[in-house]
C-alpha cells in the first residue's frame, strides 16, 4: 500500500492539478491504484474545478452522432488501437465507433489543461467517447516530432512505399518523451498509439495517430508475468462509465523528405 503522505499527496493535489501523481500511482497494482485515485478525489476538489473549466474550452466543437472513427482494428461496431482482434479482445480496448466530436482548435493551447480535461473524461465517464482534433491544429502539432510518428514515418521512408499503418508501442519512445517534454504533454500521455503514413498530392506525408485511453494502457506492470491485466471498460448507454474507454485522432501533414 502507498504510504500516508503519499495518500494525503493525492488528497491534496488530485489527478487533475499534478498529473504526475497519475503516473505515480501507475506504479501500484492496477486493481489498486485507480480505484485509489478516483476514491480520494472528492467532489469539490481542485480537479473537478479545473476540468470543468478546461471543459469549456476543450470540449467545443461539432458533435456529430452517425459518424464514424476508423482505429487499427475494427469489428462489428467497435474499433481499436491494437494489432489484432485477439488483443483487444483480452485487453478489452474497444471503442464504440459511432459518433464523433471534432474538436475546435483553440486560442491559448496548453498540454496541461488537454491532459486534465482527457483525464476527467477518462476517469469520470463523462465527456465524447471520441475526439478528432485538428489537422495541424495545437494539439496535433504537439506530435509532429513525436518518437512514435517518426517510427512509422522512418519505416515508410526506408520501404519507399506510398502508405503504412501500424501499432507503435510507447515503451520504447516514452522516456525519450518524458525527458523531452515531461509528463505533462500528450505524447507521454499517449504512450502507444496506432501510425499511419500516407503520401498525398503536393509531395507531402499525411500522419495520423489514433490512440485508445484505457486501463490497460496505463496498467505500467501488465507485461509482467506477475500481474493481472487491468479490465479495460468500453462505454455504453445503460451502464457506469468511469474509467471507459476514450479515443483521440490526431493528425499532420510535413514535407516528404523524398520529394525533390
Amino acid at each position: 500500500m502507498p504510504s500516508k503522505p503519499f495518500v494525503n499527496a493525492v488528497k491534496k493535489f488530485g489527478y487533475g492539478i499534478n498529473i504526475e501523481l497519475w503516473y505515480i500511482v501507475s506504479s501500484f497494482r492496477s486493481e489498486d491504484r485507480f480505484s485509489l485515485v478516483l476514491s480520494l478525489k472528492t467532489k469539490h476538489s481542485w480537479s473537478d474545478v479545473l476540468y470543468n473549466k478546461n471543459a469549456k474550452k476543450y470540449g467545443v466543437g461539432i458533435f456529430l452522432p452517425d459518424n464514424k472513427i476508423e482505429g487499427l482494428t475494427t469489428k462489428d461496431g467497435f474499433t481499436t488501437d491494437n494489432q489484432t482482434s485477439d488483443e483487444a479482445n483480452k485487453n478489452n480496448t474497444w471503442v464504440n465507433n459511432k459518433g464523433v466530436l471534432y474538436a475546435s482548435d483553440v486560442e491559448n493551447f496548453d498540454q496541461k489543461e488537454l491532459i486534465n480535461y482527457l483525464m476527467g473524461n477518462f476517469v469520470n465517464g463523462t465527456g465524447p467517447e471520441n475526439i478528432i482534433f485538428p489537422t495541424n491544429g495545437a494539439a496535433s502539432l504537439k506530435l509532429k516530432n513525436s518518437g512514435i510518428a517518426n517510427e512509422a514515418i522512418t519505416q515508410l521512408l526506408d520501404k519507399n512505399i506510398d502508405f503504412v499503418e501500424l501499432q507503435v508501442s510507447g515503451n520504447f519512445h516514452a522516456p525519450s518523451s518524458i525527458a523531452r517534454n515531461g509528463f505533462l504533454a500528450i505524447e507521454t500521455f499517449i504512450g502507444s498509439a496506432s501510425v499511419s503514413v500516407s503520401r498525398t498530392t503536393g509531395g507531402n506525408l499525411y500522419v495520423k495517430i489514433f490512440n485508445v485511453t484505457s486501463l490497460t494502457s496505463g496498467d505500467a506492470e501488465k507485461h509482467w508475468w506477475w500481474n493481472n491485466y487491468s479490465n479495460s471498460v468500453v462505454r455504453s448507454n445503460d451502464g457506469n462509465n468511469k474509467y471507459g474507454n476514450i479515443s483521440q485522432t490526431f493528425s499532420f501533414t510535413i514535407k516528404d523528405p523524398n520529394t525533390y
